[in-house]
């Protein structure tokens, strides 16, 4: 996977989750965003499992890379907790979304080169374990089928 630009396929799988997460909260357009709260949601499994400096490393990149392709993004930063702040300064909240979206499928592009697509998919189905609209690939990979 190009990292500038993530695949179709991380893409839509985030665009899922971020809805899953917006829907769960209840209150769409909520402080902090819904994909903050992902990220949120992500970085305790990935701090027990790799340690808070590997997910705050993995983080720094993914929005490093995030912040290169949009400018209005470079007020977002992460605190010593692992969380993202900032982004209040951004007015046109499809900027926002669209910042978030590819936030995290920087995120999970960098993960999947590390670990692997099932392992990744397992840890994003234990932090929503309600989380059932799945493509066709995802569940796939999950179960170790072969590809057709």
């Amino acid at each position: 996977m190009n990292r500038a630009t993530p695949s179709p396929k991380h893409r839509d799988l985030v665009l899922r989750l971020i809805a899953f997460e917006a829907i769960a909260d209840g209150v769409p357009g909520s402080n902090p965003p819904a994909a903050f709260r992902v990220v949120e949601k992500l970085r305790v499994p990935l701090s027990r499992m790799a340690g808070r400096v590997a997910f705050q490393a993995l983080l720094t990149a993914a929005l490093r890379q995030t912040k290169a392709r949009v400018p209005d993004f470079q007020g977002v930063q992460i605190n010593g907790e692992g969380l993202l702040e900032g982004g209040s300064g951004i007015a046109n909240q499809d900027r926002m979304a669209e910042a978030g979206v590819l936030l995290i499928s920087q995120l999970l592009g960098l993960l999947t080169e590390l670990i692997g697509e099932a392992m990744t998919l397992k840890i994003l189905f234990a932090v929503w374990p309600d989380f059932t609209v799945l493509p066709k690939e995802a569940e796939r990979v999950i179960n170790h089928e072969p590809a057709k």
